[in-house]
């Protein structure tokens, strides 16, 4: 489980930090925890549909600390098919 701090950012930078900066630093984690853990071999899946309040509860988290995200970390049963991806085109913006 990945979470994240909003208070505790807040001290340093404000609102912003709660709001943001926080939330930012939680999803960068995740992000490079899923790369750390495809380097070692082993497959991930990221999971931010969840009910906040029983991951909390079960895992007896205080009232400042706020889940982001479950990053469950294995050996993958199978390999995915691949996928088609967008063109950089279409989903980049070049206009300024």
């Amino acid at each position: 489980m990945i979470a994240a701090n909003p208070r505790q950012s807040g001290l340093k930078y404000g609102i912003r930090g709660q709001e943001l900066y926080a939330m930012q630093d939680a999803t960068i984690f995740a992000s490079y925890a899923q790369l750390a853990a495809t380097y070692l071999g082993l497959a991930s899946v990221w999971v931010g549909a969840f009910n906040e309040k029983e991951v909390k509860d079960i895992l007896e988290l205080p009232d400042e600390i706020r889940p982001v995200a479950l990053l469950p970390i294995g050996y993958a049963a199978e390999e995915p098919d691949n996928r088609e991806r967008k063109n950089l085109d279409e989903i980049i913006i070049k206009e300024i």
